[in-house]
């Protein structure tokens, strides 16, 4: 079985891309997670580091954070992936909402890492309607300002959110592609999951022409997820 490593942003193509890891046959050794650099937040989504931590520990693996900025990424990706090839770590699986796939491409090449795409067929409607259909739970945590009011953040992803998405995204004329851009989510709940992440405190920051669900505290409860989990389905 190969071992891999998930590129992990704790929204909802991450989370996809590693319950598909596991049903094609991988073995997922740890989480890799993207910070700024006092570590505090995650760089995509804004998440705190503590939160994806909780994430991790639910799902029980290991996450490994990595500080670091645009000019020091591809150099401290690819010392990761050297180092996780000396451990035995052979492959790395990423969500669409990652990168360019031909610059993945080339930075796993030279590191002698496979890199896995497992949502690579899907579109962003058919990423959300799959993951309904398993049972994850998932909120949105960021929304662009100009196309949503802060009353979005926190919202559930379910079909009722991707049909008005999807008619918001008739009237501004958004590109399927565009469309997922202008939002980011993260799962609190779902069939990889032990437990619930419940949010107990949080609040709205405008910045940058985003709105961000600042997380501020956060429990873990028994999941409440009634999903067939991943093991039941190898």
């Amino acid at each position: 079985m190969n071992k891999v490593f998930v590129s992990w942003s704790g929204g909802k193509d991450s989370c996809l891309s590693y319950y598909k890891a596991l049903e094609n046959g991988l073995e997922v050794s740890c989480l890799v997670n993207i910070t700024n650099q006092d570590g505090k937040y995650s760089c995509t989504h804004g998440l705190p580091t503590s939160f994806l931590q909780a994430q991790a520990h639910s799902i029980g693996v290991p996450i490994i954070q990595l500080r670091t900025n645009g000019e020091k990424y591809e150099s401290d990706l690819k010392k990761l992936c050297c180092d996780f090839r000396e451990q035995g770590i052979s492959g790395a699986v990423f969500g669409n909402g990652d990168v360019e796939h031909s610059w993945i491409g080339r930075v796993c090449q030279e590191v002698n890492v496979t890199p896995y795409f497992p949502l690579d067929d899907l579109n962003e409607d058919e990423i959300i309607k799959q993951l309904v259909d398993l049972g994850f739970e998932a909120i949105t945590v960021t929304v662009r300002a100009d196309v949503f009011g802060k009353q979005w953040l926190g919202r559930k992803i379910d079909r009722g959110f991707l049909e008005q998405i999807n008619s918001l995204s008739d009237v501004i004329n958004l590109s399927p592609h565009k469309k997922a851009g202008i939002y980011h989510t993260t799962i609190i709940d779902g069939p990889i999951f032990k437990n619930r992440m419940e949010i107990i405190k949080s609040e709205a920051l405008l910045k940058d022409g985003y709105w961000f669900l600042q997380i501020m505290e956060t429990v873990e409860i028994p999941s409440i997820s009634n999903s067939t989990s991943v093991n039941q389905c190898l």
